[in-house]
């Protein structure tokens, strides 16, 4: 025999409360105030020590914004929207779904899930994380890291071919001025 299951009123109120609480911590906000923090960066924090020193140099709770409570106004150094570069911003912290990297979205103005997965990685990111504990998942950082050597290393290839096509050209040149004298 089931029995049936009766929620009072007062439980029914204190799990919609819950609910929308739940709700209101996943809501990224757009704070047009995050633009003017935003600066590039060549390397994040890698691990807490090093983050909390940043966040202190920032200071982002004490910057005049009217989007949140400055307390979750927040330091954070994530990839930029384009994933090939990171970024130190403050703005309103929030959580990450579905083992994705965090971004800062410029146009948007907030911080949002990537479209980088970091669940390959070998520290893999967790289904849900807080948009402040980025540095604990080195691997999403580790892509702009290995873009940026890659970039490099094409450009050196690039500028060492000009020079080796201008020798040939010159080398041809002399050459037909010879034929041609």
């Amino acid at each position: 025999m089931k029995m049936k299951r009766k929620w009072t009123t007062s439980t029914r109120f204190m799990l919609i409360i819950l609910y929308f609480d739940l709700i209101k911590e996943t809501i990224t906000v757009p704070c047009p105030a995050s633009l003017h923090t935003a600066n590039d960066v060549q390397r994040c924090p890698r691990n807490e020590l090093e983050w909390n020193a940043h966040a202190a140099r920032l200071n982002c709770s004490s910057i005049n914004q009217t989007c949140v409570n400055p307390s979750i106004f927040e330091y954070h150094c994530v990839l930029n929207k384009e994933g090939n570069g990171l970024l130190e911003v403050c703005a309103p912290s929030t959580h990450i779904f579905e083992q994705k990297c965090t971004e800062f979205n410029s146009l948007g103005k907030l911080i949002q899930a990537s479209v980088i997965n970091c669940s390959d990685a070998l520290v893999t990111c967790p289904n849900a994380y807080r948009s402040t504990e980025m540095y604990k998942y080195q691997a999403c950082y580790d892509v702009v890291y290995q873009s940026t050597r890659n970039e490099e290393a094409h450009c050196s290839s690039r500028s060492t071919e000009g020079k080796s096509h201008l020798g040939i050209a010159v080398g041809l040149s002399r050459r037909w001025d010879v034929y041609i004298w």
